[in-house]
């Protein structure tokens, strides 16, 4: 059976985002309300006629009325007046039966949670849908807070989509059983379930103002400055993205430059031709010098002092600052400063 996604947009009217009620109950009814809170009025015409119909649930009077009552029921000049959805209503449905799915639904939240609701539903060219906007508080007056809480707001959520979708697939199966049954889980849990409709990929969402600019037959020559702002912050983004990449890209060049510039500076310098080394010799290591067999007897070395020396310096580099360690040091110093200097090649 083939199923497409079931929208159900669900989002909170918060003041502290600027928004109220009254602004959001008079734009779906597209009438005029005056807010009794801050004597704003919120004035929208329906021009396009795309308004079917409005149902109020849980609560007597008009639209007007229940939305000051949602803003005199919230005293906190931050809090959350009210809950506001927008639902994707089938095509196949008339006016009629989309009003009565609404209203099922609306029947079924006043059930569940204890809160008045109101909806107002729209049909524009191919975008059947139901705006819906909902108290915090039930009829006692006390706070649901279900749909706030971090740990339940999920699985409450995914309840309501999940209702929602039966309630209009049971509609469906009557009015239209040819049209495509709606399916309120995620693509991932359909594509796992073997459902093949949930291959298609997605539709990015638009928004109204776009909408509207593809709508029109011909385009204007002058774009609406919004979709000139977003040409250019996308191209400056792109920009930025390139002179990144060449930043990048020299840095790296600078890296490698001087990573062998550096094993030039520390490689052993190449050992003159006419040295001992060159000639197949070895370089005696430093501190291994010792003299020749037939010059031992005629060097003025005193070895003596040489022991001592060394023996002053170890103590020194060990922590032992001994007066005799500090003496035969010195007098090995001396002694080595009057010796005859070393013999070239080690000969």
């Amino acid at each position: 059976m083939a199923s497409k996604a079931a929208h159900h947009e669900f989002t909170t009217i918060k003041r502290s985002e600027g928004r109220s009620a009254t602004a959001r109950i008079a734009y779906i009814c597209r009438t005029a309300i005056e807010d009794e809170r801050t004597g704003e009025t919120h004035r929208y015409r329906d021009r396009k006629q795309e308004l079917v119909g409005i149902q109020l649930v849980g609560s007597d009077g008009d639209a007007a009325s229940f939305a000051n009552a949602l803003e005199a029921g919230e005293k906190r000049k931050d809090g959350q007046v009210g809950r506001s959805s927008i639902l994707a209503l089938p095509n196949e449905l008339d006016d009629i039966a989309g009003l009565r799915v609404v209203r099922a639904y609306q029947e079924h939240l006043l059930h569940r949670y204890g809160c008045a609701s109101l909806s107002a539903v729209h049909r524009q060219a191919g975008n059947h849908h139901a705006h819906i906007v909902e108290s915090t508080h039930d009829g006692e007056g006390k706070k649901i807070d279900v749909l706030s809480n971090s740990r339940k707001s999920g699985a409450e959520v995914e309840h309501r989509r999940g209702t929602w979708a039966e309630i209009v697939n049971a509609k469906l199966e009557r009015s239209a059983p040819s049209a495509e049954y709606l399916d309120h889980r995620r693509k991932k849990r359909r594509r796992a379930a073997g459902d093949t409709s949930a291959e298609t990929p997605d539709v990015p969402h638009h928004g109204p103002a776009l909408h509207a600019v593809l709508r029109r037959k011909h385009q204007p020559k002058k774009q609406p400055a919004w979709a000139v702002r977003r040409f250019r912050e996308l191209h400056e983004l792109l920009e930025s993205s390139k002179a990144f990449r060449r930043a990048a890209a020299l840095v790296r060049r600078l890296e490698a430059s001087a990573a062998e510039k550096s094993a030039d500076f520390f490689r052993p310098a190449s050992p003159e031709p006419n040295s001992d080394v060159a000639d197949g010799g070895h370089m005696p290591p430093l501190g291994a010098w010792t003299p020749p067999e037939d010059k031992k007897a005629d060097s003025d070395f005193d070895q003596q002092n040489v022991s001592f020396a060394k023996k002053g310096l170890q103590d020194k580099m060990h922590g032992r600052h001994s007066a005799s360690s500090w003496r035969a040091a010195e007098n090995g110093r001396a002694s080595l400063a009057h010796a005859d200097p070393l013999p070239a090649g080690g000969t």
